[in-house]
């Protein structure tokens, strides 16, 4: 009788935070300090945190934004996945679970701040598909294969 070895777990909660620009949506994304790449927020839970709470910190720290008035995170996940299997870029297989949340910026002044940080950049939906910006920056691959196995973006959107 052998015990299964526990797999290490990648667990993380996604911002999908979006705006409308002429009847289309565009997606926050931000240039990765350590790589040059692009990414969309994402937190890892901390003790007894819900994946969306995890996420609503995440956002307001990252963006230096106020979670009380400036924006607000849905209170269900858009969608939840779930599999055992290796991501881009890693070795070995993980645990993973991944929580997608809708994040909606709510006021002018929020909006502005978000904008002047140079880190943040605004993306359709076809580039986000594609896992490349119209600037030539690629999106962080793991991002891109989530994404696309969770549907959760349509690149004609």
């Amino acid at each position: 009788n052998s015990i299964m070895p526990e797999l290490p777990k990648w667990f993380r909660s996604v911002a999908l935070v979006r705006r409308i620009v002429d009847g289309k949506h565009r997606w926050l994304a931000r240039t990765k300090a350590s790589e040059s790449q692009l990414g969309f927020i994402t937190a890892q839970r901390l003790e007894r945190e819900s994946f969306r709470e995890s996420i609503r910190r995440e956002v307001a720290w990252v963006l230096e934004l106020n979670a009380q008035k400036e924006f607000l995170v849905s209170n269900m996940a858009q969608l939840n996945l779930e599999f055992v299997g290796r991501l881009p870029e890693d070795d070995a297989e993980s645990h993973v679970a991944v929580a997608f949340y809708m994040v909606d910026i709510y006021r002018k002044q929020a909006l502005q701040i978000v904008n002047q940080q140079p880190a943040n950049v605004w993306l359709s939906s076809s580039e986000v598909c594609a896992g490349l910006s119209n600037a030539g920056i690629k999106l962080d691959p793991r991002l891109v294969f989530l994404l696309d196995r969770a549907g959760v973006i349509n690149s004609w959107d």
